[in-house]
This record gives C-alpha cells, sequence and structure tokens, in this order.
C-alpha cells in the first residue's frame, strides 16, 4: 500500500500510473472522502502525506498542491475533499488534535486554511463536504457532537472563497451526524447520509429544504454515497460488503427483475374460435425526479431546466 495512482481500463489492465511521494499512508485511508469534477476529466489524487494533485485523466498529467494538509507547520489528518465542477476549485477538511481545519485553493500560490472555532462553535463533528453546482457555496455535513454519538446532524454552507464564511446551518434532528453527503448532477439538490436515513435537501435562496427523509434498513452511518442520474437512483455503502439502493423511478424494482411472477413455461390457453391476443407491453420512459413538485418531468420539460456549468 503506498500513495500511487493507477489508471485501470474496463478490463482492469493498467494503462497507467502516478508516482506517489512519501512511505507510510494514513490509517483511515479508506475513510477519505474525495469528490470528482462533473465530467470527471479532473479527480484529486492524494499524493503524499501532505501533497493534493489535481489528475487530468485523460492524459494522466498531474498538478500537485504541496503542503495542501498542513497547518500551522503541522500536518494534518485528511478527512475529506472535493472539487469544483469546473476543476478550479478545491475544498478540503482536516483533521488536528480534536478539532478539524478547512482548505480552499482556487489555483493562486497558496492554500488558505481555518480552523473549525474560526467558523463555527456549535458543528464539533465535521465528516463530509460537497460542492454547489454554481460553484459558490461549499456543504460541509457533520453533527453537533465531537464524535457524532448524539445529537443533531448538520449540514452547514459556506461561501467558496477566500473567507469561507458560514451562510446557513441545516439542522437534522436525532440523526447525530451526516457521514456522507453528494450533490445531484444537474442542480443543487443533496443526499445527506446519515444513521437509519437519507435526507434530500434542496439549496435554494440561501436556504437548505428538507424535500424528504427515506427511512432506511441499516444501524450503521454510512461511509460514502454516490447518485446515479441516468436511472435516477442512489447508492449508500456502510462497509466493504454493505450497501443498499434507492430508487426513484416508477417500476424500477419491476424492471430490475425483482417481484416479477414466476414464468408458468407454457401456453396461455384460449377457447376454440377465440383469436389470439398478444400481450401489450409498456416501456416506461425514464424520467427525473422533480425536487419542488416532487413528480415526474418529460424529457423536454428535463432538457429545459439543465443547468449550464460556470
Amino acid at each position: 500500500e503506498n500513495w500511487d495512482l493507477v489508471l485501470l481500463d474496463k478490463s482492469l489492465n493498467e494503462k497507467g500510473k502516478l508516482s506517489g511521494v512519501g512511505r507510510s499512508i494514513p490509517q483511515n485511508y479508506k475513510r477519505i472522502k474525495t469528490r470528482n469534477s462533473e465530467d470527471e476529466k479532473s479527480i484529486l489524487w492524494l499524493s503524499g502525506p501532505e501533497n493534493l494533485s489535481l489528475v487530468n485523466t485523460a492524459n494522466l498529467t498531474s498538478k500537485e498542491i504541496r503542503q495542501f494538509w498542513r497547518y500551522n507547520g503541522r500536518p494534518v489528518e485528511p478527512v475529506a475533499c472535493a472539487i469544483s465542477p469546473s476543476g478550479r476549485k478545491v475544498v478540503g477538511i482536516g483533521a488536528l488534535d480534536k478539532t478539524h481545519t478547512l482548505h480552499y485553493y482556487d489555483g493562486s500560490d497558496s492554500v488558505t486554511v481555518y480552523q473549525r472555532e474560526d467558523i463555527t462553535d456549535t458543528v464539533l463533528n465535521w465528516e463530509c463536504l460537497e460542492i454547489a453546482y454554481d460553484e459558490d457555496i461549499a456543504f460541509i455535513g457533520g453533527g453537533e457532537s465531537a464524535n457524532g454519538s448524539y445529537g443533531n446532524g448538520v449540514v452547514m454552507a459556506l461561501t467558496l472563497n477566500d473567507n469561507c464564511d458560514l451562510v446557513r446551518e441545516k439542522v437534522l434532528p436525532g440523526v447525530r451526524s451526516v457521514s456522507a453527503i453528494r450533490r445531484h448532477n444537474e442542480g443543487d439538490v443533496l443526499f445527506a447520509g446519515t444513521m437509519k436515513n437519507i435526507f434530500v435537501l434542496f439549496w435554494h435562496q440561501k436556504q437548505l429544504h428538507i424535500l424528504n427523509q427515506i427511512p432506511v434498513a441499516m444501524d450503521k452511518f454510512p461511509r460514502d454515497i454516490a447518485f446515479n442520474a441516468k436511472k435516477n437512483e442512489v447508492y449508500s455503502v456502510f462497509d466493504a460488503d454493505k450497501g443498499l439502493v434507492v430508487y426513484f423511478e416508477k417500476g424500477a424494482l419491476n424492471n430490475r427483475g425483482f417481484n416479477k411472477p414466476a414464468p408458468t413455461g407454457g401456453r396461455a390457453k384460449r377457447r376454440l374460435g377465440q383469436p389470439i391476443v398478444q400481450e401489450k407491453v409498456i416501456v416506461e420512459e425514464p424520467t427525473l425526479y422533480d425536487p419542488l413538485n416532487q413528480g415526474y418531468l418529460t424529457y423536454e420539460q428535463r432538457m429545459k431546466l439543465v443547468k449550464k456549468p460556470p
């Protein structure tokens, strides 16, 4: 185990490799959350104990941000990092001495770093983050207690610039902490994973609105969460061998083969003289979950609502 980045093709054959710096990797490396830009041409790579790199997957080149994971001359433990849709802004969460640090980089010569106490004195546990579609807001998920063992979960909205000002805190009562968060690819709908719940949130006019609270039969905090825009499905992983899927499409379970009656194996009976009636097959067109009306949009309506990246 090292800091190297290996690019594989669809057959899992190695296509290229970037060598990292340093030997030992952090013990929590499996829990570090990273977010990629929308087109996945740029990804974040923890290339060393204190470094973070922006990788172009098309030609496998990287730009290193040295000492990204450093505060007041001391190394911090990476918790999560995210890159904006355009690939121009990077934000990260670190852990240091029972507190957290917030790291911001926009291509300038230095990294701006704040301590948790500079931003909030009520949200003590920081676990995950995401960036708004318009790249002006960063969302941090966590909780009121230091280790997420009790209390409320919270999603904070901060300005995505050098100031990192706190804009809004959204309290999710009784869920202890928000351990995973992911944004919808086409807008500012957020899926926040907590103990026994997945919340659907909507960022609009500097407010976080709860659109839905989906109960899940899992007595653990999710490690990560992802959204499939083509299938309108949310995936959540809890351990190396446990996960779940939330379906927003009508008929999604039937299309996947669940709850279908077993085939009879024989031909349908008919009375003599009756014509053979062909069974009609109804094909459902893919639709988009509408967060405001909680309904379904046509393809033409969906295309009108698609936002263009900045």
